[in-house]
C-alpha cells in the first residue's frame, strides 16, 4: 500500500467506513484521478461541441441552454435558448463533481464529458444533471472532495441556434 492510499484508508477510517467501503472509494478515487490527469483537449471541444447541457424550468420542461467555457458550471445558467423536445434518454450514471465549498454545486461539462463511456459519446446529443435533494450533504462526498449526482444523458436532434454556440475550453488561453 503506498502512502497516498495510506493516507486515504485512514481518513475512510475517521470517517467510519470499513475497509470494503473504503477499498471501493479509493478505487473511484483512483480512476477520477486517472480521469483528470488524461483529459484531452481536443476531444474535451470536439465532444462539447456535438454534446450539449440541457436544464429544466420551473415547471419541468427540458431547455437547451447557452452555454460556452466547459470548465464552468451551466447548473444554474438560465438562458434559455430552445426547448429540448423529442429527446430520447440514452442512458443515466453517476458522476462526481469536484468542490470548492461543499454547498456550491457546480457540474462542469469537463468533468461530465471526461467520465462519458466510450460507447456512449456517438451516442449522446444532451445531457442533463439531476440535484437528488435540496440538502447537499445528502450528495457530498468529503472523502472524495465530489459531488455524487445523476446525470441522464439523451439522443436527439439539436436545433441550429445551439449547434452554433461557441465551446471554450479555457478563455485566458
Amino acid at each position: 500500500m503506498n502512502v497516498k492510499q495510506q493516507d486515504f484508508m485512514a481518513q475512510a477510517t475517521r470517517q467510519n467506513l470499513n475497509k470494503e467501503q473504503a477499498e471501493e472509494k479509493y478505487q473511484i478515487y483512483c480512476r477520477l484521478c486517472q480521469l483528470e490527469k488524461n483529459i484531452d483537449k481536443d476531444e474535451m471541444i470536439a465532444l462539447a461541441k456535438r454534446i450539449k447541457p440541457i436544464i429544466r424550468d420551473e415547471n419541468g420542461y427540458l431547455h437547451w441552454i447557452e452555454y460556452s467555457n466547459i470548465k464552468n458550471s451551466f447548473l444554474w445558467n438560465r438562458y434559455f435558448l430552445a426547448p429540448a423536445d423529442n429527446l430520447t434518454i440514452v442512458a443515466e450514471m453517476t458522476t462526481y463533481h469536484d468542490f470548492a465549498y461543499h454547498g456550491l454545486v457546480r457540474p462542469s461539462a469537463l468533468e461530465i464529458l471526461s467520465q462519458l463511456p466510450d460507447n456512449l459519446k456517438n451516442r449522446v446529443t444532451a445531457y442533463e444533471v439531476i440535484l437528488p435533494c435540496s440538502n447537499v450533504y445528502a450528495f457530498t462526498d468529503f472523502l472524495l472532495n465530489r459531488h455524487i449526482l445523476k446525470t441522464v444523458f439523451y439522443s436527439g436532434d439539436m436545433p441550429e441556434v445551439v449547434a452554433c454556440q461557441p465551446v471554450i475550453y479555457n478563455p485566458y488561453e
